[in-house]
C-alpha cells in the first residue's frame, strides 16, 4: 500500500494524525479546544492586524473552516472583508495559494 501512495520509502513508522505525547501536553496546560474568532475580532477593532495562515490539507485547522469563521465573525470590518473576491498569492511568480484582506484581516492558504 505504500508503494501505491508513493510513500518515502525511509519512513517506517505508522501515521498518527496526532500524537498522544503531543496532545498530552496541551491538555496539561488547559490549551484544548477553544473559539479564537472572539479575540481576533476584538484585537481588530483595536487596530491590530491579524493573519490567519492555513493549509489547504490541514485536518483540524482545515481551509474551509477557517474561511468560514473569517466570514462570519462579527467585526466592523466584515461587509467589507466579505466583499473581496479570494486572489492568488503569489511566490516568484508562482500561485502558492489564495488570499482574502480587508481592514487589517489576511486569511491566506497555501496549496
Amino acid at each position: 500500500m505504500r508503494e501505491k501512495l508513493s510513500a518515502d520509502p525511509s519512513i517506517t513508522g505508522n501515521f498518527s494524525f496526532c500524537s498522544d505525547a503531543a496532545r498530552q501536553g496541551f491538555v496539561l496546560t488547559v490549551d484544548e479546544y477553544h473559539a479564537t474568532y472572539i479575540h481576533v475580532a476584538a484585537l481588530l477593532e483595536r487596530c491590530v492586524r491579524a493573519l490567519i495562515f492555513v493549509g489547504s490539507y490541514d485536518w483540524f485547522c482545515n481551509w474551509i473552516g477557517i474561511q468560514a469563521w473569517t466570514l462570519n465573525m462579527k467585526w466592523s470590518g466584515k461587509e467589507e472583508f466579505c466583499q473581496q473576491p479570494l486572489g492568488a498569492w503569489l511566490v516568484e511568480g508562482e500561485v502558492a495559494g489564495k488570499t482574502r484582506s480587508a481592514q487589517g484581516l489576511t486569511l491566506a492558504g497555501w496549496e
